[in-house]
């Protein structure tokens, strides 16, 4: 039976393919970043800086299943406690892995709530211009210039005038970053939740 998740205030349909696993693969690929490095030596004196090495591994887990008649396969992300013969579901949501149920070892796998709202389509992000953002802070900013340059003769004013927009640039820039950054993770953490949710009482 089919079931729908409700994620950030929309309706998933959530599809599930039953059967016995004929084959797993895993493969890993990792990924570098950064290396060299620079600086500068005169004379035999100076300095030489080596640039930050990082790497990241993904692993992916490819899926055989006899599902009835018919067999079919699955990329999922991750690695999971799987051999041939076990009775598995893989669940799916808009076309993208949502979790995994291993009857065999009564054991159940999902990821985070973000990760499969990013898959399936859903922004974590908020849509808000910047520009709007920046028309408010200096908009606000102003007002305040003029409130407080009341009494202030025209040169006066003039000055807090320029002084509200010159630090209402950057203080535009930082606000919106931040804001953002407040509001992906709130969204984040939510989706996750909403995720953990379902999948207790679902599964």
């Amino acid at each position: 039976m089919s079931k729908t998740l409700q994620l950030l205030g929309k309706s998933i349909p959530l599809t599930e393919t039953r059967g016995v696993v004929l084959d797993v693969q895993i493969s890993k690929e990792t990924k570098v970043t950064g290396g060299g490095g620079s600086g500068t030596i005169h004379n035999g004196t100076g300095y030489i800086q080596n640039n930050r090495i990082s790497s990241f591994t993904t692993t992916t887990t490819k899926l055989y299943l006899k599902a009835g008649t018919r067999e079919v396969a699955f990329s999922l992300p991750g690695e999971f406690e799987l051999r041939s013969g076990h009775d598995v579901t893989v669940i799916e949501g808009q076309g993208s892995y949502f979790a995994l149920l291993n009857h065999s070892l009564d054991k159940k796998y999902w990821g985070q709530g973000a990760g499969f709202a990013s898959r399936a389509g859903l922004a974590t992000k908020p849509k808000y211009s910047l520009l709007r953002h920046f028309a408010h802070v200096i908009g606000g900013m102003l007002t305040l210039a003029i409130l407080v340059a009341k009494g202030c003769s025209s040169e006066g004013r003039e000055l807090f005038g320029l002084a509200a927009i010159f630090i209402g640039i950057p203080a535009g820039f930082v606000s919106y970053f931040l804001w953002r950054d407040i509001r992906t993770k709130q969204t984040e953490r939510l989706a996750t939740q909403e995720v953990d949710a379902f999948v207790k009482q679902n599964y």
